[in-house]
């Protein structure tokens, strides 16, 4: 089979600076020539620069007179509005592109448009397949009138005959217009119906067919109405032509309730349906008649000259219905699905959804539907999966929702090119949650073994040389030298006593009773254990709020202190100044605290970002991304807020705030 043909002209110089991929030389068969090719082409590709343009234009313009179906493209040096709308407008050209994006994307944009041309090419035959069938139908037509019209001319018979056959042949043309119009099974009774009125002991026509191995449909008429019924087992189909067949009356004797005497089933073979769906697949006409059997040979005739019509028009509406059954049952089963599922082309275009993903607001772009964005978004793995061929998978955020998205390419032809993904949306919020959860706990259980050990092993020695001291103070004179050197051994084990306790009530992991205490009182409890950290810096720590009580686990907001501070003593990677403070706000019956730093500053663009899980811009090993987004969450639940401020260069600011405990 020969490879599709691209036919590249116009300006020499892009010609020569572009050479095509070795997948398009596999995939294409490329010729260097002048726009007048009188061959056909799969796809043509013009050059231009400066002046030349025009001209381009106006050749890819008769390319399209002489060859519709080639699919045009052009490439300028530089791409203006008035260069796209002319190569539009004028041209109808496919696609129009600027020189730097075509040598970006010229596989990508070769391989859409012989994909383009195959669709172009198919349609075409498709067309020319209806066309030609069309005009054998007409031809038959024609044939059939010249027939009757040679008879006419060469057999000497009465007119009256003559006329009759011609009525025939006429009728049997009308028969065939009107059933390539009919759309349903109702209009095709209806059309029966009408058909067979001229025997007027022939009743109402009862179509039967079996399109499955589970039952038989039945449509008849009823007061005038089109019924639906169906058959339970077997029905007695025959392959000829019955008349007075007794198991066909017996059955719709048994189905319909009332006795049927004379009886006609005439058998509608529906072969596409049993090569394509159902092998077994049966379909025919009944009528009840009371004719005597004088007459019967002529209805015989009658129905010869329309059975293969009818058998073909019944064949086609099966198909039509299993088609349609089938679209339904795969929509269906996609919105069974508890997960949004959409299919997404090249461009991001949603293409078909379940009610699910429906739920949205539903736009063209999947980032516009699903996200409410404008881009698309970060984490999302559609063009890699369409890149590689490969199911892929990544996370995005969708307001305060983490979804992971399963982007798995459809393969539409043997090319290997994918243009299609289905993009499964699965909500991982919760157990995102649960694990932040887990590794916390897990933390402060390590925390906690540690803390008990130091505590198990300190506060026996610091209580004996706490309880000595007292006793030499009582032994040596008030006032003395001595005495002023004990009274600071025993403040600094007092000191060290609570700074083990404090760490003690920090590393206490799991849910505590919340009380209700003093801001102030927290972060005093939390500030001597940062010591380290903060003694190279300038401390302003200013506390102004000992009355505001607030109602918390003292535990967590002691974890949001220590996470604060920390924080903002690693952004300082030289000796800066370090503010903490807390004030009350009466009128808004809040408590705040500011951590303020003289860092480097949040960058804007990643501001947004500093307070969701796993995100840090520390190296591996220094942080885990928990901090700010734990501190968020525990502040948040305790019915307050942070916020950020921060600047380049400058530092930055958080401020979180309490409402304040109601008083008993």
């Amino acid at each position: 089979m020969s490879l599709p043909k691209v036919l590249c002209f116009g300006s020499q110089r892009l010609k020569n600076e572009w050479k095509p991929s070795s997948h398009l030389m596999k995939a294409a068969e490329f010729q260097l020539s002048e726009a007048q090719q009188e061959e056909e082409m799969a796809v043509a590709l013009g050059f231009a620069e400066g002046p030349d343009v025009a001209g381009a234009i106006e050749a890819l313009e008769r390319l399209e007179q002489k060859h519709p179906l080639t699919v045009r493209l052009l490439v300028v040096q530089e791409l203006d509005k008035e260069i796209f709308q002319q190569a539009v407008n004028q041209a109808h050209i496919y696609r129009c592109l600027s020189w730097l994006d075509f040598q970006k994307n010229s596989t990508e944009v070769l391989n859409e448009a012989l994909q383009k041309y195959q669709q172009l090419e198919a349609r075409a035959s498709l067309m020319k397949e209806s066309t030609r069938q069309f005009r054998e139908l007409e031809a038959l037509n024609s044939s059939l009138e010249k027939i009757v019209l040679e008879r006419t001319q060469h057999i000497e018979i009465s007119k009256v005959e003559e006329d009759e056959k011609l009525n025939k042949v006429r009728s049997l043309i009308r028969l065939i217009k009107d059933l390539a119009q009919t759309s349903s099974f109702e209009d095709l009774l209806q059309l029966i119906r009408k058909e067979f009125r001229k025997f007027h002991k022939v009743g109402d026509p009862i179509l039967v067919y079996q399109s499955n191995p589970y039952r038989v449909d039945l449509i008849s008429f009823q007061s005038g109405q089109i019924l639906f019924t169906s058959v339970q087992g077997v029905f007695p189909f025959s392959a000829d032509i019955d008349i007075h067949g007794k198991d066909l009356a017996k059955t719709l004797a048994n189905h319909f309730g009332r006795p049927f005497v004379k009886t006609m089933l005439i058998p509608l073979e529906p072969r596409l349906m049993r090569g394509a769906v159902f092998a077994g697949a049966q379909a025919c006409v009944c009528f009840e008649m009371n004719l005597p059997d004088a007459e019967i040979e002529g209805l015989l005739d009658f129905v010869r000259e329309r059975v293969q019509p009818l058998a073909t028009t019944v064949d086609r509406l099966l198909l039509e219905n299993e088609l349609v059954q089938f679209s339904y049952r795969w929509e269906r089963t996609f919105d069974g699905f508890r997960d949004p599922i959409a299919i997404i082309d090249v461009d991001n275009e949603v293409l078909r959804a379940n009610k699910k993903f429906a739920e949205k607001v539903y736009r063209k772009k999947c980032y516009e539907s699903f996200a409410g964005r404008q881009t698309p978004c970060e984490g999302c793995p559609i063009f890699e999966a369409m890149n590689s061929g490969e199911p892929r998978s990544g996370q995005v955020k969708v307001e305060n929702r983490v979804y992971e998205v399963h982007s798995y390419p459809i393969l539409l032809d043997r090319t290997g090119t994918v243009t299609n993904v289905v993009n499964q949306y699965v909500d991982i919020t919760q157990a995102r949650d649960l694990y932040l959860r887990l590794l916390q706990s897990e933390k402060l259980e390590a925390m906690g073994l540690l803390a008990g050990n130091i505590a198990h092993e300190l506060n026996n020695p610091l209580t004996g040389l706490r309880s000595l001291t007292q006793v030499l103070l009582t032994q040596v004179p008030e006032g003395s030298t001595v005495s002023a050197d004990l009274m600071e051994i025993e403040k600094a084990t007092e000191r060290s006593q609570k700074i083990i306790k404090n760490l003690l009530e920090f590393s206490q992991g799991g849910t505590q009773a919340r009380k209700i205490t003093s801001l102030d009182q927290i972060v005093m409890k939390t500030i001597p254990m940062l010591k380290t950290v903060m003694r190279f810096h300038r401390q302003d720590i200013l506390l102004q709020a000992p009355d505001a009580l607030i109602e918390v686990e003292p535990h967590l907001i002691q974890q949001v202190v220590f996470n604060l501070v920390n924080n903002a003593c690693q952004a300082m990677k030289e000796p800066g100044v370090l503010k903490i403070e807390t004030h009350h706000d009466a009128q808004r019956h809040r408590v705040t605290l500011v951590v303020e730093d003289t860092g480097s500053g949040i960058p804007a663009e990643i501001q947004e970002k500093i307070f969701e899980p796993f995100f840090t811009t520390k190296k591996e090993g220094i942080g885990t991304g928990l901090g700010l987004s734990l501190a968020k969450k525990i502040v948040e639940n305790d019915g307050g807020d942070i916020r950020l401020k921060s600047e380049i260069g400058r530092g930055s600011r958080f401020e979180v705030a309490f409402p304040l405990a109601e008083r008993s």
